[in-house]
């Protein structure tokens, strides 16, 4: 029935509806709606939200909590506490501490959130739940934008203030409300019919937006939404190649500096679904977007309101009996909710969502980088000059000695002219003669996103990597010490006095001796300290002394010896034998159930394999050892002019992206494998390997690698043979099958030692790009790796990039050799494409 019908009074009782009087304002029930500031736990618990957020199980997801509550450090969980988490590597374990620490600031939110409505009188039953059920931060913000302290006022938040909120309730719980009764003829919000339903609709239109039951279909409804990203180059731009930044206008960038938009020009008219989107390309399109080169858009496709319309009209407009007034102001509150509030705020929860997992992901890549260079094979015995690149504040150079100790330290400017490099030279040679350094390194980092996330990533990745090797007691320094797990500078420092004071350590328990270091910290640093003779002369007693035992130097943990001492019995082997050949040799000859040894040790099964294959290891084993990470290019590569599309080139992984690696070849450029070319090698930093230039563009001095191997390895490498039922087939052991393998995948005369030379060889008399051309074969070494391949410095002026699409299954990483051949130059951009032929 229409309110404005002839012979209608204003107010008329109907079958399941009602008239009220107006209020002239609507009064906060405090006493009435108050709610106990202890309620404040969320619908979830901890474990439910991380299983669901990191799709692990439920018992998983509550032990790393538990294990993360109890102080556990990675390297310590990841280590001796695999039963527990089905075996998690170091890099889920971050990521699974950091969704924990979001839920736990989100909690603590919502804690704070309700606490504070509380407190102002605004918290009713409703909004209460409404809180509590909410899962992430954006959520919470939307539910809580009208109550803000201070803040701008909400539509929905001034219609309650001019006494709406109850009519509109009423409306929204099917109770007939005549709105002319609410205008107010001198007041200009409410003079007409009109401005009383605009009201009414902003405070429905709100209601909606924060419903828990919409809330938590909307969650499930973002999954089956394909969103696509579109951008395009900003309209003020259209003319300008070259743009000229205000420092007001662009984040991060100083007043005057030029910016070349051809950087930009893949997103000058793009479009991608969402969930293709990769992390290198978000961040490239944030950047042009703070720079105001390209507009940004997300586009929501029509399905999405018409489940949400759908949802509504089920829930509101079609519960009760039909009213052609009512029905028509919550399909307009509908229609506004969606696209006032609900929409907006799904696109910045997009866009939040890309950017952070892009930030993140780009961390992950600098700290497995950062692993892979930290675990590069030791040289010992020898000075070490190490770079830090600068162009302002010049490039820092700090020389060690084999004990780690600083020997000299200079800032040298050689991209600053003749002078510059005349200077630059000469430093460095006196550096060197002075101390005869025998390698250098120099590794650049150029982030774009929190200083801290980064910081606090790669901390984790030192104590990690630190941890993982292990040091010894006796003769670590204190920057090793702290960063162990478990550890800090203030232990680090008692540990040295102690040792200072009271002579070196004989046993791993011997350090629960040393101030502030109790049962809790030595369970957690214990696995990663060793403890032994530090030469051959002192072995010959050492472990003569009481308390003293070889597991001292070993990666089994203290608290599984007894386990370790029954293994070694049941070998018939005796402790002090650790480490020996023949120890070795009898315990790879016992083929172990797992299983059944722990179920007869009461163990985990997981602690019953660590200490296998550590008994399997020779004292004092270092695991970095395993890994190659020499630098060598082809003979005499040493521009981007000797090389040209075709030409094999070799070199060592760089760099590591989500798009590719960075491979430096020995010319000025590190050429880029992009992941459509690295035909299944899997390249880590330090990686050596051999590739084939596929493109240069000289201009850009960029390099387009692609990687491949010899026929015969690439037919072993791509055999994925099951190595215990081959041995079976075969009747022999599964190590021996393991090794026949990977020898089979090295070249003739392979010599281990090649992969510990540090010196870079470029294809002899390559000095310069115009000395290569399409076909050239040239060798260089990895310098970065990236999304999208490669770089690789094959010892002309620019690196070449050996994109993933031409990595030809090479897994390439900074600092592998690679034999690369040139398919493409572009002298005026200085680029260099290269396709790897083989790693080496």
């Amino acid at each position: 029935m229409n309110d404005d019908e002839p012979g209608c009074s204003k107010i008329t009782k109907v079958s399941n509806y009602m008239y009220e009087k107006p209020l002239k304002k609507l009064k906060t029930k405090e006493n009435n709606n108050q709610i106990g500031d202890e309620d404040t736990a969320p619908d979830w618990n901890d474990s439910m939200l991380l299983a669901e957020q990191k799709n692990l199980d439920y018992k998983i997801a509550e032990n790393v909590i538990k294990l993360f509550e109890n102080g556990n450090t990675i390297p310590f969980i990841a280590r001796y506490r695999r039963d527990a988490t089905g075996n998690m590597s170091p890099e889920m374990l971050r990521e699974v501490k950091e969704s924990f620490e979001e839920i736990c600031h989100l909690k603590s939110k919502i804690n704070t959130t309700i606490k504070s409505l509380n407190k102002l009188g605004q918290l009713n039953p409703q909004l209460h739940r409404a809180i509590k059920s909410v899962r992430t931060t954006e959520e919470l913000e939307i539910i809580y934008a009208p109550f803000k302290p201070g803040g701008k006022r909400t539509l929905a938040e001034r219609a309650k203030e001019l006494g709406l909120e109850e009519p509109a309730m009423n409306i929204l719980n099917n109770i007939k409300v005549d709105l002319n009764h609410y205008i107010i003829p001198g007041k200009k919000e409410l003079s007409k019919k009109e401005d009383v339903e605009k009201g009414v609709i902003h405070i429905i239109a709100y209601v909606i937006a924060t419903d828990t039951e919409l809330l938590s279909y909307l969650r499930e409804l973002r999954g089956q939404v394909n969103f696509m990203l579109e951008t395009k180059k900003s309209q003020s731009k259209q003319d300008s190649k070259i743009k000229i930044v205000d420092k007001k206008n662009a984040k991060g960038l100083t007043k005057g500096k030029q910016i070349d938009e051809s950087k930009f020009e893949n997103y000058f008219d793009y479009k991608i679904p969402v969930k293709y989107i990769k992390p290198h390309q978000i961040l490239a399109i944030n950047r042009g977007e703070n720079q105001k080169i390209l507009s940004v858009k997300v586009v929501v496709p029509d399905y999405l309101f018409n489940k949400f319309s759908q949802f509504c009209n089920n829930k509101w407009v079609r519960n009760g009996n039909f009213d052609f007034n009512r029905n028509r102001l919550i399909e307009e509150a509908i229609k506004d909710s969606y696209n006032r509030l609900v929409q907006p705020f799904i696109i910045r929860e997009i866009r939040a969502e890309l950017k952070t997992q892009a930030e993140k992901s780009s961390c992950d890549v600098f700290s497995v980088n950062l692993k892979h260079l930290l675990l590069i094979a030791p040289l010992k015995g020898k000075p070490i000059l190490a770079i830090d690149p600068g162009y302002t504040n010049g490039c820092k150079l700090a020389l060690v000695s084999p004990t780690g100790y600083l020997l000299s330290h200079d800032v040298i400017f050689p991209h600053k002219g003749y002078e510059g490099k005349k200077n630059a030279a000469s430093i460095l040679k006196n550096m060197l003669e002075e101390y005869k350094s025998s390698a250098s390194w120099c590794w650049h980092v150029s982030a774009r996103f929190k200083k801290k996330q980064l910081e606090e990533s790669l901390n984790e990745v030192v104590s990690e990597c630190v941890s993982f090797v292990g040091v010894d007691l006796n003769t670590a320094s204190r920057c090793l010490l702290r960063h162990i797990a478990g550890l800090s500078e203030k232990r680090a420092t008692n540990i040295i006095d102690h040792r200072e004071k009271n002579g070196p350590f004989l046993y791993r328990k011997q350090i629960t001796d040393v101030a502030g270091i109790g049962a809790r910290v030595f369970e957690q640093c214990a696995g990663f300290l060793r403890v032994g003779p530090t030469d051959a002369k002192e072995a010959m007693h050492f472990y003569k002394k009481p308390k003293t035992t070889k597991l001292d130097c070993t990666y089994i943990h203290p608290e599984s010896y007894s386990v370790a001492n029954k293994i070694i019995k049941k070998i018939n082997l005796s402790p002090g034998e650790i480490g020996e050949s023949s120890f070795i040799d009898s315990v790879k000859s016992k083929n172990f159930d797992n299983a059944e040894l722990s179920k007869e040790l009461g163990t985990s099964e997981e602690t019953v394999k660590l200490i296998l294959e550590t008994l399997c290891k020779p004292l004092n084993y270092d695991l970095r050892c395993e890994i190659s990470q020499v630098p060598l290019f082809k003979k005499g590569l040493t521009s981007i002019y000797q090389i040209s599309t075709g030409t094999i080139v070799t070199g060592r992984v760089k760099n590591v992206t989500h798009f590719g690696c960075f491979v430096d070849i020995g010319v000025e450029n590190d050429g880029l494998i992009h992941n459509s070319k690295l035909n299944g090698c899997n390249l880590q930093i330090g990686n050596r390997v051999e590739a084939k230039v596929i493109n240069i563009e000289i201009s850009k001095k960029k390099n387009c690698l692609g990687s491949c191997e010899s026929s015969f390895i690439d037919s072993v490498k791509s055999k994925n043979f099951d190595n215990a039922e081959l041995s079976k087939e075969l009747g022999t052991s599964e190590e021996t099958v393991k090794l026949i393998l990977e020898t089979l995948c090295k070249p003739l005369n392979y010599d281990l030692r090649c992969e510990i030379s540090q010196v870079p060889l470029f294809k002899k008399g390559l000095t310069s790009i115009y000395q290569i051309s399409t076909g050239t074969i040239v060798t260089g070494r990895v310098k970065n790796v990236t999304h999208f391949g490669c770089f690789v410095d094959i010892g002309v002026e620019n690196d070449g990039l050996i994109h993933n699409s031409k990595l030809n299954g090479c897994n390439l990483q900074i600092g592998n050799r690679v034999e690369a051949k040139i398919i493409n130059i572009e002298i005026s951009k200085k680029r260099i494409a290269l396709e790897a032929v083989k790693k080496l």
